[in-house]
């Protein structure tokens, strides 16, 4: 081994070859870079269409809050309810009136069960007590689906209030009023 070259080429092999082979690798290289970037492109734009898509479709189906009162006797008229002891108004926290708001409750999740698709609401709350319905928060498409339904007596989309005060008696001065007609002993005095 000693003396003699060591060549790591095969004998056949001439640079003019080698040379030949490397522009067309280069060539081929720069051309799937090219492919590689018009994909690239694509993608981007194709990014740009979905997210689009997106936004329309959150602006087409907002969701918001919408009450719905249904059909039926809340606790305060339900004829079930026991009177009081003078025999004229019903006792709310009786078993029968318990009972019946339990059952306004149940009959409000088995109706939105039954009529939405399932993820597509939260029900935010029902009313039992003076008014027999729900709020839920939803799209305008899923309230559809039951505006028209046996035993939905109204729907009504919640426009939202400004909250003003929430202490009158401040926010019409009257604090100050009854300190000087003799203090908070004296606030009802009279009317």
């Amino acid at each position: 081994m000693a003396g003699q070259s060591q060549h790591f080429l095969p004998p056949n092999f001439h640079i003019s070859q080698s040379k030949a082979q490397t522009s067309s690798h280069l060539h081929a290289n720069s051309a799937m870079k090219e492919e590689i970037n018009k994909l690239q492109r694509n993608h981007h734009g194709i990014l740009i269409l979905l997210f689009a898509f997106n936004v329309i479709t959150c602006i087409a189906e907002e969701r918001g809050i919408y009450l719905v009162l249904l059909e039926g006797e809340p606790v305060a008229f339900y004829q079930g309810a026991a009177p009081d002891k003078d025999g004229r108004r019903p006792v709310y926290n009786s078993e029968a009136s318990m009972t019946h708001a339990k059952h306004l409750v149940d009959s409000h999740d088995q109706f939105l069960q039954s009529t939405l698709d399932a993820g597509t609401y939260d029900k935010l709350y029902s009313f039992k007590h003076i008014v027999n319905g729900f709020a839920l928060h939803t799209t305008h498409s899923q309230v559809k689906k039951f505006k028209g339904a046996p035993g939905v007596k109204l729907v009504e989309k919640d426009r939202g209030a400004k909250l003003m005060t929430i202490y009158t008696p401040e926010f019409l001065g009257l604090p100050a009023v009854w300190t000087q007609q003799g203090g908070r002993e004296m606030q009802a005095k009279g009317l």
